[in-house]
């Protein structure tokens, strides 16, 4: 090879080794002004994005923390409002509880004029308690209203606020919101407030109720907004909803909460993903009756909108772009030219001119650029030297990989076959194996190719088991299975040969009884399976995972065109991660997958 037959390709991969950041073979962007212009601009747009998202950063930070403190103060104002109201409606069940009148009324289960004057101003003179009932273990011994009666099919004994009642040996006990509808004709919406009653010898008498309106509570949480979406609910010590301002939501379970969060979770903020949204949860407990105020804040209603924050960094990008862009054709103008001058003298190179001097005037930079490039020049003269010979050297190979090919034990065999055929006046076979003979060396040649199609190779396959059915008879049967959609596909040949040569000597031929192949050839995804399957004497497991590493006593891989020279022809050809993929068991058989690309 002379200098005069350079390849285009060989220049361009050694200038792109040598300057690895100037892309010389770049459609719309090879120049060196347009090469400044665009890191520049990169990198000026680059730290301006940096720093709008720090700053953005650091704002979801301020308007978050803000956010924090303002529900924590909200919640906390809602949960001292609670409790003051709480502590006044216990006060008033103290009243009742230890008024001796109305204690003595429900020992003898016979109401005192006095009493029942007492609860009745308590209840009209507070338009938040829905009713006031003193009751025993069987009836109402004195409320707010006479008609009050206890519905026959219903036991208040089993009622939670009774049960907890008594649970508290005399302390108030507030229940969660629900329908009170043990009265006949009663069904209000209501928080409960029981307190059990007990005697001087400490007997219990009976339960106080004192069933307070639901809407204290709206009321309570309903005047304060946070953010436009945001809300406040309540819950009890037992994850039981006192109020929500979607209560019938949560019930018909179109609207859910993270109780379980809520409940384990100490006082302050924290974040939850609740319904694709990102909200900020703010908890404070209520320790007088155990009740928890939960504030809901809309991540999305406190921070700055994102189109506009996108908006002023487009805008800010824009302008940066712009004096980017001045900088560069300012910059880029002082260096180009030389390297204009040394880029015309590479093209030179690139048609395969590689006799003459390189002189660059300029810069120190370009000048020892130029003399870089023109030791390269002379290391490519040298190089091609080297390559002429290593071509030589390969087609000499190839040449031997051709000889092994012809394997001449396969030749003579089938020769000697042809002359028993013929000395048995087989006629027939005579000229069916000679045909098979022709054609299969025909293809093996295939006029100096390396690559052929899958169907000529499946073709070479069938004329060379011809030839070695006619010679095995019925110790040989073969069964062939190909998809017709990838049969004009390319692949390398003599691919097949090797490995069914492998199963007829090594796995079929020393069964008494004989044995089956199948080739198979199918798509896999993106590949192409090419498949030899044997019924013979199998491997065991150290022959199987020794089977391509070559070894001189494994016959398996030396002599012929071996296995594990098939195995580097598709990896060297295709790539690693192609190859022979080998299953075997003993007196099983074996299974030998040829994994290549598809290529058209």
């Amino acid at each position: 090879m002379c200098a005069k037959h350079i390849r285009k390709g060989d220049i361009e991969m050694f200038l792109n080794k040598l300057f690895k950041k100037i892309p010389f073979k770049t459609k719309y962007f090879k120049t060196i002004q347009m090469q400044i212009l665009i890191y520049i601009a990169i990198l000026i747009i680059g730290i301006i994005l940096v720093l709008d998202v720090i700053f953005y950063y650091m704002s979801v930070q301020v308007i978050t923390k803000d956010a924090q403190e303002y529900a924590s103060q909200i919640t906390s104002q809602i949960g001292r409002n609670i409790e003051y109201y709480v502590n006044y409606m216990k006060d008033i069940s103290n009243i009742l509880n230890n008024d001796a009148k109305l204690t003595n009324s429900l020992n003898k289960e016979k109401i005192t004029n006095e009493s029942s004057v007492l609860v009745k101003s308590i209840a009209q003179t507070r338009g938040d308690i829905v009713s006031i009932v003193v009751l025993n273990k069987e009836k109402i011994i004195l409320a707010d209203k006479d008609k009050y009666k206890i519905k026959s099919s219903m036991d208040v004994q089993n009622l939670d606020w009774y049960k907890n009642a008594i649970k508290a040996k005399g302390n108030a006990v507030f229940s969660s919101s629900h329908v009170q509808n043990f009265i006949e004709g009663q069904y209000p919406w209501v928080v409960s407030l029981s307190n059990a009653n007990y005697d001087i010898n400490d007997k219990f008498i009976g339960v106080t109720l004192i069933d307070i309106n639901y809407k204290v509570f709206t009321d309570l949480c309903n005047k304060v907004q946070i953010g436009e979406k945001g809300y406040v609910f309540i819950i009890d010590e037992k994850g039981n909803m006192v109020y929500h301002p979607n209560q019938q939501l949560i019930y018909s379970n179109i609207k859910e909460e993270n109780i379980t969060r809520i409940l384990g979770a100490k006082d302050g903020s924290y974040n939850d993903l609740q319904e694709n949204e990102n909200k900020l949860i703010t908890v404070k407990t209520l320790p007088a009756i155990g009740w928890k105020v939960v504030g809901v804040t809309y991540m999305n209603d406190i921070l700055i909108q994102k189109e506009d924050l996108m908006r002023v960094i487009g805008i800010s990008a824009f302008i940066c772009l712009i004096i980017a862009i001045i900088i560069s054709i300012k910059v880029s103008s002082n260096i180009s030219n030389p390297i204009y001058k040394l880029e015309r003298i590479m093209k030179r190179v690139e048609t395969g001119e590689l006799d003459f001097d390189i002189q660059i005037e300029g810069n120190n930079e370009v000048v020892q650029l130029a003399q870089t490039f023109s030791i390269m020049v002379r290391r490519i003269k040298n190089l091609l030297r080297e390559v002429e010979e290593d071509q030589s050297e390969l087609r000499k190979s190839e040449l031997k990989t051709l000889y092994a090919q012809i394997n001449p034990h396969f030749l003579y065999n089938a020769l000697d076959t042809i002359i028993w055929a013929a000395e048995q006046e087989e006629n027939e076979k005579v000229v069916k194996m000679t045909s098979a003979l022709s054609k299969y060396f025909r293809l093996s040649l295939s006029k100096g190719k390396e690559v052929i199609t899958i169907s000529q190779e499946i073709q070479h396959i069938k004329n060379y088991l011809i030839i070695q059915k006619i010679r095995y008879d019925s110790k040989l049967d073969y069964e062939i299975n190909i998809e017709e959609d990838i049969i004009m596909y390319k692949t390398m040949k003599m691919l097949l040969q090797p490995l069914v040569e492998n199963a007829i000597y090594h796995g079929i031929k020393n069964l008494p009884m004989g044995g089956k192949l199948w080739i198979t050839a199918k798509r896999a995804e993106n590949n192409i399976h090419l498949i030899v399957k044997d019924n013979g004497v199998g491997m065991d497991e150290e022959t199987l995972r020794n089977i391509l590493i070559k070894k001189e006593d494994n016959p398996l891989t030396s002599g012929g065109v071996a296995i594990i020279n098939v195995n580097q022809r598709i990896q060297l050809y295709f790539g690693n991660e192609y190859g022979l993929k080998f299953q075997s068991e003993l007196l099983k058989g074996t299974i030998v997958t040829v994994v290549i690309p598809i290529v058209e």
